[in-house]
């Protein structure tokens, strides 16, 4: 019997939340349950979608474990098993348990969407400075965010690094992450970073220990 293809787990559960959040999924973080810990947990109009993710297909039942222990911690929640790829035993397995089973080469994403899901740590710091300052009702500008991620991470020690923060926010704002206002005050402009829906989402899956990190430095 030929072996099942093994690939690359973190870069398949990084397309799985790229395809689940094209078909409108919001992913929250890491799901921790009293008997089992899935990799994704996903809601979508009341929908529960419990998803584990292996890179070797030849481990499917522990998958398949894994997933029944959710759904008995859960309750009414759709279990997903998703593998590099899936053999017509697998599927008979999956069917007498309700579990759906996804190949790899069924998830059709594009590469700037599974980008997405890799966002650095320090991009994801700078959304957290941001998130930050709108909880406190502080406008978030290049110096504030800047001085935060000085203060809380050691990031950017010199002022001299300030056009790094910049460029970071460039792209922040092209990857639509955050969007830019202008308001005056004393009589001069000044730029303000507000995060997106998008944004938000992101930090509650990945960012919020970076949150907590920067609330407890008094940020």
């Amino acid at each position: 019997m030929r072996k099942a293809s093994k690939v690359d787990e973190a870069a398949l559960r990084d397309r799985a939340i790229a395809w689940l959040r094209s078909k409108g999924y919001h992913i929250e973080a890491g799901k921790q349950l009293l008997v089992s810990k899935i990799d994704i947990y996903a809601v979508k109009d009341g929908e529960k979608l419990a998803v584990q993710v292996l890179g070797d297909a030849e481990e499917y039942k522990q998958g398949m474990q894994v997933l029944l222990a959710a759904r008995a911690e859960l309750g009414d929640v759709t279990c997903m098993l998703l593998l590099p790829t899936v053999t017509q035993k697998i599927r008979e397995v999956a069917d007498k348990l309700g579990i759906r089973v996804v190949a790899m080469d069924e998830i059709g994403v594009r590469e700037s969407e599974v980008a997405e899901t890799r966002l650095s740590d320090t991009k994801l710091k700078v959304l957290a400075a941001i998130y930050c300052c709108e909880k406190e009702g502080k406008d978030a500008y290049g110096y504030a965010i800047w001085r935060a991620l000085k203060k809380s991470f050691n990031m950017f020690k010199d002022f001299e690094d300030m056009g790094n923060v910049y460029r970071h926010l460039d792209e922040l704002e092209r990857m639509k992450y955050i969007k830019l206002a202008e308001v005056t005050t004393t009589g001069k402009a000044r730029k303000i970073y507000k995060l997106t829906a998008k944004a938000r989402q992101l930090l509650e899956e990945q960012g919020m220990s970076y949150v907590e990190k920067l609330i407890s430095a008094g940020e």
